[in-house]
């Protein structure tokens, strides 16, 4: 239950931005009102899913969070390819994706005002 508030606040902060998307003129809005939709039936009645008492894991990973030191970045052209930003400072830079399954309207904001200073 103590998880349910994060889940709901970044739900309902990707249904904002996908309704701005489509006010925006999003080429597939049809797609992104399904999603909406689903979020909203999911906000009705929120239930997060559980694993089996006896479930099997292929794989556990753990990371210690206390071993990043510094922040890490995905490199082209594979999101595994990860590397601390002091091994690419210096190196040019085409173009940058922000984002991921769980990216929210929050780290587009930060991302603007990295990028106001840029300027």
């Amino acid at each position: 239950a103590e998880y349910m508030g994060p889940v709901i606040e970044f739900l309902n902060s990707n249904i904002v931005l996908m309704q701005n998307m489509i006010e925006n003129g999003y080429a597939d809005a049809r797609t992104l009102e399904r999603r909406i939709a689903s979020m909203k039936a999911w906000l009705q009645k929120p239930e997060l899913l559980q694993p089996d008492n006896d479930a099997e894991y292929a794989h556990v990973i753990e990371i210690d969070l206390n071993e990043i030191k510094e922040p890490l970045v995905a490199c082209p052209n594979d999101p595994d390819d990860i590397k601390p930003l002091s091994e690419v400072v210096g190196d040019k830079i085409d173009e940058v994706f922000i984002g991921s399954c769980m990216t929210n309207i929050g780290h587009y904001r930060a991302a603007g005002k990295v990028l106001e200073g840029a300027g």
